[in-house]
């Protein structure tokens, strides 16, 4: 459950900074930051839904040592989101210091 929740803050706090960037059809620097920025949502949309479905198989019992359902690729994806999550914020704040 927890990791649920902090993807779901993650996500807020990333559409959070996407509302505060300047219009991206003013400069190729602002799209740029855009398009990074909706990918990182995009990932972490597939992030949440796969906590949710691995949520929902271990509620209903769908789950054990054997069977571990999405559980798994869930972590995975976590990671990778994060990944790419971090490098994506990197390129807009090294853009904002340069």
């Amino acid at each position: 459950m927890a990791g649920v929740l902090a993807t779901g803050l993650a996500l807020a706090l990333l559409g959070g900074l996407a509302w505060q960037l300047d219009d991206p059809r003013r400069h190729a620097r602002d799209a740029l930051r855009a398009v990074l920025l909706g990918h990182a949502a995009f990932h972490g949309v597939v992030a949440l839904m796969l906590g949710l479905r691995s949520l929902t198989d271990a509620r209903r019992g769908r789950t054990s040592t054997l069977r571990r359902g999405a559980a798994p690729v869930w972590q995975l994806f976590q990671g990778f989101w994060l990944a790419t999550a971090a490098l994506s914020l990197g390129v807009v704040v090294l853009q904002e210091i340069g």
